[in-house]
């Protein structure tokens, strides 16, 4: 007698990614696409002289506090993630302060000056809603955020790196 198989489809998924050695980083980065995973995206836009990058924070799911780190060159994700972990109470508070600030998108734009070429612009996605730009916070849960995100940054040692200088052209040739 035969015994019907029943798909361990997700299952299998969820066991392939346990059991590799980048499950975190491959955790946070498809977290949206698995079941049980809830995760925050912090963005640093850079500027003209720095690159950005974004951090890939899961607050809920097996993998909570491991955050996979890109380095944005412009718009464009500059290579493969690294990650890193975040201390459990720090994720705690910045789950706790994003609760507390919905709807992200209803959070007052705050205003100030900023430097054309070092000037940077930070936001938080999260459930679909995007914060302003937290340089300037106009209340006290875009302050709340906005400390999140520089603690969650330093845990990581994550920070606006130097783009690099464009190699000079090479000189033309007689006749060009």
């Amino acid at each position: 007698m035969k015994r019907a198989m029943k798909p361990q489809l997700s299952l299998g998924l969820t066991a392939v990614l346990v059991g590799t050695s980048l499950a975190p980083a491959l955790a946070a980065k498809r977290a949206s696409s698995l079941p049980g995973y809830e995760t925050a995206e912090i963005r640093n836009t850079g500027s003209t002289n720095t690159m950005g990058y974004r951090i890939v924070v899961p607050i809920a799911g097996s993998h909570t506090g491991t955050a996979a780190i890109f380095h944005m060159n412009g718009m464009v994700t500059a290579g493969d993630p690294d990650e890193g972990n975040v201390p459990m109470p720090l994720v705690r508070k910045f789950a706790r302060d994003l609760h507390a600030a919905m709807p992200l998108r209803q959070l007052p734009a705050g205003h100030g000056m900023k430097s054309a070429s070092f000037g940077t612009s930070t936001f938080i996605t999260y459930r679909g809603q995007r914060t302003p730009d937290l340089s300037f916070p106009a209340n006290a849960h875009a302050q709340a955020l906005r400390d999140d995100a520089i603690a969650i940054a330093d845990a990581l040692h994550v920070k606006n790196t130097p783009r690099r200088p464009a190699l000079p052209l090479p000189p033309s040739l007689p006749g060009h």
